[in-house]
């Protein structure tokens, strides 16, 4: 959620006046998101070019999945990150909150949730199970075995290993993850920007 400077909601959880609404996406993970690697906060510099002053409020919780942001439960739950809105227990009241009590405040909402639902269908011995990504999704994915000419690898194989951190890396580095690079989490925040009909 993103909301013009002087309407925020009251008791903002930190001096950057931050929500998290989605998943680690949103949040930044894998590093803090006082870094600015999440999309949101990518996001909102692009914002911030037509709007001085907007103020992002981000809800996003590492390990949030579609059943805890509606229903609560999971890691974020306790920590005084929902219920300081309205004593809310998941995201979405949490966010609902913010309009109610806050009118004409939310300019832009951005909302990322699910791809938690589809962890189960990954792991380092069988790999990805196309079966599951299949069911989890409702309709077949990386479907585009195409070879690019310049890598040599599938077109979505490229892709993935250009936008997020699933590739193998130097040895020492973190192991992989499902989370995108900053490459990626730049281009979700240039995809929602024009949406946004921001430049």
């Amino acid at each position: 959620m993103l909301a013009p400077v002087g309407t925020a909601a009251a008791n903002p959880p930190g001096d950057d006046l931050t929500w998290r609404l989605g998943d680690s996406l949103a949040y930044g993970y894998p590093s803090a998101p006082s870094t600015g690697i999440g999309y949101a906060y990518r996001l909102m510099s692009a914002l911030l070019n037509s709007h001085p002053g907007i103020q992002l409020i981000n809800l996003g919780c590492p390990g949030a999945s579609t059943v805890t942001m509606l229903n609560g439960g999971g890691p974020c739950v306790g920590k005084g990150l929902y219920e300081q809105y309205g004593n809310s227990t998941n995201q979405l009241d949490a966010a609902v909150w913010l309009p109610q009590h806050n009118p004409g405040a939310v300019s832009y909402l951005t909302i990322d949730i699910g791809s938690n639902g589809v962890l189960p269908c990954f792991n380092t011995v069988t790999r990805i199970n196309f079966h599951c990504t299949a069911k989890a999704f409702g309709k077949p994915t990386t479907s585009n075995f195409s070879i690019d000419p310049d890598s040599q690898l599938p077109i979505n194989v490229t892709k993935i290993c250009a936008l997020t951190l699933l590739c193998p890396k130097p040895p020492g580095s973190a192991e992989p993850n499902i989370h995108p690079n900053r490459d990626g989490y730049q281009l979700i925040a240039d995809t929602f920007a024009r949406m946004f009909h921001v430049s």
